[in-house]
């Protein structure tokens, strides 16, 4: 079902207010083993990429940020 026109804006009010881009620049066979390994994980490519962050910021011995998470019907609620 598409968004009504005042959904849309109030989505982008929304994104534009909490969160930032990382723009992100790989060569493009690098990028196409990333998206099949997200695929093969059954996750977005956004998901997969977070994940991979944690992991690496926990390795390091950074405390990632807790953040919202969706839950099983796609609902944003905040990590436990």
């Amino acid at each position: 079902m598409a968004l009504s026109k005042s959904q849309r804006v109030a989505n982008d009010k929304y994104i534009q207010k909490n969160y930032d881009r990382l723009p992100l620049s790989y060569p493009k066979d690098f990028c196409s083993s990333v998206r099949a390994a997200a695929s093969e994980a059954g996750e977005s490519l956004a998901g997969y990429v977070k994940k991979a962050i944690e992991y690496r910021m926990q390795r390091d011995g950074v405390e990632p940020p807790k953040g919202k998470e969706k839950n099983g019907n796609g609902i944003e609620q905040a990590e436990p």
